[in-house]
């Protein structure tokens, strides 16, 4: 038997699949969410509809990582019920989303993980 290290140590991390408190900094001055529900309310803020997308994504993936929701899936329909935004802007912003590869899935999507970063970094930002 040999003492070499394995090569997949590497790859490993023994923090989580990515940086909540950076995420949570970034959703503080765009949303809240109910202790008692799981539930996300957007602020008043001036978000494009995609980075409120991106932010509810987010707020849902944080969620799921502590456990307090069984699925980070989004869908359009409940995005709208959520923010009260016109279907068709949703359903346009949803498919800039998928083409970026930010979402990932068919009717029911997921945030990608490894676009958490640049997510981050979008919600911090003025860009649109």
């Amino acid at each position: 038997m040999t003492n070499k290290p394995d090569v997949l140590d590497a790859l490993f991390s023994d923090g989580g699949i990515f940086d909540e408190e950076e995420a949570v900094k970034a959703l503080q001055p765009h949303l809240t969410i109910q202790r008692s529900t799981s539930k996300v309310f957007f602020k008043e803020s001036k978000l494009s509809v995609v980075k409120k997308i991106l932010a509810y994504a987010l707020a849902k993936k944080l969620l799921m990582s502590r456990k307090l929701i069984d699925s980070d899936l989004i869908t359009a329909i409940e995005f709208k019920k959520a923010t009260g935004i016109n279907k068709n802007t949703i359903d346009t912003s949803f498919k800039t989303l998928k083409d970026k590869r930010f979402l990932v899935g068919k009717l029911k999507y997921e945030l990608s993980v490894h676009k958490i970063p640049t997510i981050v970094q979008m919600l911090n930002s003025n860009q649109k």
